[in-house]
């Protein structure tokens, strides 16, 4: 496996890029707190034996991935990404997903590169799934289901990177992976044992994911619910 060598201060992706942030803002004289100052990292990404430079990060006080095609730079949420999701025709291929998602909630992921500016960072993802179908969105941007997945495993990446920092909070990663696992148990499979946790959670069923989370109100409401890790391991989802 390569080495990859930087800083002793560069080690762990968030770490680097809070620290790009705080001395461009310094650089630019932006006053400490300014939420409307961000900056954009260069990102390179080589998965699966491929490299992938549709992506760029976006630093602000939270970091960031926007998809990059047609001169358009678009960001891209969870509620997007699972919507995404949703449109898979075919089942083999989100059988895959949901049991790389649970493996990943177990801790088992596999290692990729990405270049972020000059530097290298060995970071953790899901396996490779082979699938040829162009997911739309609002946002009027097709993406292959190739990048799709790249996003997801940069999503992932970053979560076992802030978790690395902030070990107080509830674990990232596992937060994401029993988010997605569970609402597509319950859109894409219509999962009994899904529909009754989220019913437990306060989730409103008979929604789609954009209605329940189409304001900043049901989003602030929601931000926490995935993460009683002990009730998702107990619902029959995993």
């Amino acid at each position: 496996m390569k080495n990859f060598v930087v800083e002793q201060d560069e080690k762990n992706l968030i770490q680097y890029l809070d620290a790009l942030y705080e001395k461009e803002r310094k650089t630019n004289g932006i006053e400490k707190g300014n939420k409307d100052f961000r900056c954009f990292v260069p990102l390179k990404v080589h998965l699966y034996g491929k490299e992938n430079e549709n992506f760029l990060i976006k630093k602000e006080e939270f970091t960031k991935f926007l998809y990059v095609k047609n001169n358009c730079r678009v960001y891209f949420s969870d509620v997007d990404i699972l919507t995404m999701l949703l449109q898979i025709k075919a089942q083999d291929t989100m059988d895959s997903l949901v049991e790389h998602l649970k493996q990943a909630y177990r801790g088992e992921m596999e290692t990729f590169g990405i270049f972020v500016g000059e530097n290298e960072y060995e970071v953790l993802g899901i396996p490779e799934i082979n699938e040829e179908q162009i997911v739309t969105n609002p946002q009027d941007i097709a993406l292959s289901f190739g990048d799709l997945l790249t996003l997801i495993n940069l999503v992932l990446a970053k979560d076992v990177a802030s978790a690395l920092l902030w070990e107080e909070k509830p674990d990232f990663l596992k937060h994401t992976a029993s988010k997605y696992i569970t609402l597509l148990r319950f859109y894409y499979y219509k999962d009994e044992n899904a529909r009754k946790f989220l019913e437990g959670l306060g989730y409103n069923v008979g929604d789609s994911i954009y209605s329940n989370y189409n304001t900043k109100a049901k989003r602030d409401k929601k931000k926490n619910i995935f993460t009683d890790f002990d009730a998702f391991e107990m619902s029959g989802i995993l």
